[in-house]
């Protein structure tokens, strides 16, 4: 049973979360539910500001905001001190509504849109990560409308094919994201930025893919990087300040999935960077690094409420739940694993395995392939611990569903972050033509 952060069973066999029940949330809040866990946030948050202080220059940790966002987390992620990463008008809004300075926010994407690029120049973002050329075209005509200097990063690709899901593996030569650095399109980019009067060319960002568990990739990367900026430097005689690495540091979602020591990890890569930019009498660039699944990851548990149970072809169990791919489209979409157990009966005996599905009309709406439970029963809790990251971000309305209520739990005591929707946000934004009437 894999309990993270503040997760205990109490002496009833019920699962505590910040030390509230689950059956006191599944009775003020309903089912599904998303819980995190705002201790095991700050303490992930703290392991990273330790780390990187372990770098000899400036460092910056930036919370990738796309793995899990809402007014209040914004707030929260504020308190903290972090930077923040949007990629969208619609995150840049929800961020300014939750109080985040645009001081500190990083804008990127793929494909910005013209008026992505404009709200974000007029709320005074800070630094625009620049993926390609018409991008960086659009920028540069922007700033001069407004009369501006605008700071950039470069978001390069390193060629570096990270052992993760193919779905979220973004440094590979193919990726389609940013610009390669082997066939000469960043070196070109680089310096047609650095030669534009309103635009300010800070520095490098490359982003290898997700769940990694290991320095190794990032070491490759910084190598990668840094003889970039020193074939930069030698042939074009320009130093840039910042080297970005993304994120992508694993965050276990089973008890057997292995548990990343932050601190190691993250040291081991600063001094990487450290000790290379010193072997090639490089200026320490300040170092930025974006976790967002390892911060909001494991301190998110969804609760579900089960329904029917059935056994087909006197081999196969299934317990399905009330959300699913819905709440939850991260096994379907690339495989992702899962643990569930009940949370209203954690100190019974397993007695059968099975397979935990949503309530969608799809075959492959399992949010748990296989898992030992005690033998369920209608109206149980279901939880699914490790869930807080990409899971509400991606959560949808099909088959007509809404999408869950979202708590986070301290000392206690559980406040709304994100209300359920109900039947009439479903039809908020639909129109009936007249002659359909």
């Amino acid at each position: 049973m894999f309990l993270p952060g503040t997760m205990t069973v109490n002496d009833d066999g019920m699962l505590e979360i910040g030390g509230v029940t689950a059956e006191k949330l599944k009775e003020k809040y309903g089912t599904p539910l998303l819980v995190f866990d705002e201790e095991l946030i700050l303490k992930k948050i703290n392991l990273y500001k330790k780390a990187a202080g372990s770098y000899p220059g400036e460092n910056q940790i930036i919370y990738a905001s796309k793995a899990f966002l809402c007014q209040g987390l914004a707030g929260l992620i504020n308190k903290t001190g972090l930077a923040l990463d949007i990629v969208s008008r619609g995150e840049l809004f929800r961020a300014r509504k939750g109080g985040f300075p645009p001081d500190r926010m990083f804008f990127h994407g793929n494909n910005k849109l013209p008026v992505e690029l404009e709200e974000a120049i007029e709320a005074g973002v800070a630094i625009f990560v620049i993926d390609n050329a018409r991008e960086a075209g659009l920028l540069t005509d922007l700033a001069r409308r407004y009369q501006m200097k605008l700071a950039c990063q470069l978001r390069v690709t390193p060629g570096i094919a990270a052992r993760t899901h193919d779905y979220i593996r973004t440094g590979q030569k193919t990726s389609k994201f940013g610009v390669g650095i082997e066939t000469g399109q960043a070196e070109e980019l680089a310096l047609w930025i650095e030669n534009q009067e309103n635009l300010i060319l800070q520095g490098v960002h490359s982003h290898i893919g997700s769940q990694i568990y290991e320095s190794r990739p990032f070491r490759e990367l910084i190598w990668v990087l840094l003889q970039f900026l020193l074939d930069l430097r030698r042939n074009h005689g320009l130093i840039l300040e910042d080297v970005n690495l993304g994120g992508g540091f694993g965050s276990p979602q089973t008890e057997e999935d292995s548990q990343v020591d932050i601190v190691s990890l993250v040291s081991e890569v600063a001094g990487e960077l450290a000790t290379t930019c010193r072997r090639e009498s490089y200026p320490y660039p300040r170092l930025l690094l974006e976790p967002g699944r390892s911060i909001v990851g494991e301190a998110g548990t969804t609760l579900y409420t089960v329904g029917s149970i059935k056994r087909v072809n006197n081999s196969k169990n299934y317990v399905a739940v009330d959300g699913g791919m819905t709440d939850n489209i991260r096994p379907a979409l690339y495989d992702a694993i899962y643990e569930g157990f009940l949370a209203n009966r954690c100190r019974e005996k397993p007695e059968i395995s099975t397979a935990v599905v949503g309530k969608c009309c799809e075959s492959g709406d399992v949010l748990v392939e296989e898992t030992e439970l005690p033998r369920p029963r209608p109206g149980d809790i279901l939880a699914v611990p490790a869930s807080g990251a990409y899971s509400y971000s991606m959560a949808s309305n099909y088959n007509g569903i809404p999408r869950p209520a979202v708590v986070i739990v301290k000392a206690g005591e559980a406040d709304m972050l994100i209300a359920r929707e109900g039947k009439d946000d479903l039809i908020r934004l639909d129109r009936m033509p007249d002659r359909y009437k």
